[in-house]
């Protein structure tokens, strides 16, 4: 069925055709996807085997500069050279070895404000309130028509 035809739709036999064409087309397109889906676990695969080796020469060469920097900083905490700078500084990091303790116990001693906390609306308990609690919310139940076309997928 052309372009055309499927603007000018006139029987339910046209409409089952076009159907069958929409199926066709996701499926062309989950076919494509899928190509595309394994053509870029490849590449990730290559890039994540090709950097290994960078990654280990980035860390000899900071190992090697942090080594050259000890022995010769004379008490300075860093230096500036024409293609960077070097040098230590102080990182301080909490270690928590048991989350789920340390959140208890951060609620127990009154400590809330230590503990965040992702709120969200809930749209399916919503479902079940009923109309006054709903609208004394600020929430309105809303339905409208939509038009849906769901084909068979071809087997």
């Amino acid at each position: 069925m052309k372009k055309e035809a499927i603007k000018n739709l006139c029987c339910w036999r046209d409409a089952n055709q076009v159907l069958a064409r929409i199926a066709r087309l996701q499926g062309r397109l989950g076919r494509m996807r899928a190509r595309a889906d394994e053509r870029i676990s490849a590449i990730e695969e290559r890039v994540g085997e090709e950097s290994v080796e960078l990654l280990s020469e980035i860390a000899d060469i900071r190992q090697e500069l942090e080594r050259f920097f000890r022995e010769n900083a004379d008490g300075l905490r860093s230096r500036t050279l024409p293609r960077g700078r070097i040098g230590l500084r102080f990182l301080t990091r909490l270690e928590i070895s048991r989350p789920k303790t340390t959140l208890r116990r951060l609620a127990q001693r009154g400590l809330g404000d230590c503990i965040r906390i992702r709120q969200e609306i809930d749209r399916q308990a919503l479902r079940r309130l009923d109309a006054e609690t709903l609208r004394s919310v600020g929430v309105k139940r809303v339905t409208r028509e939509t038009f849906y076309a769901a084909p068979k997928a071809k087997k």
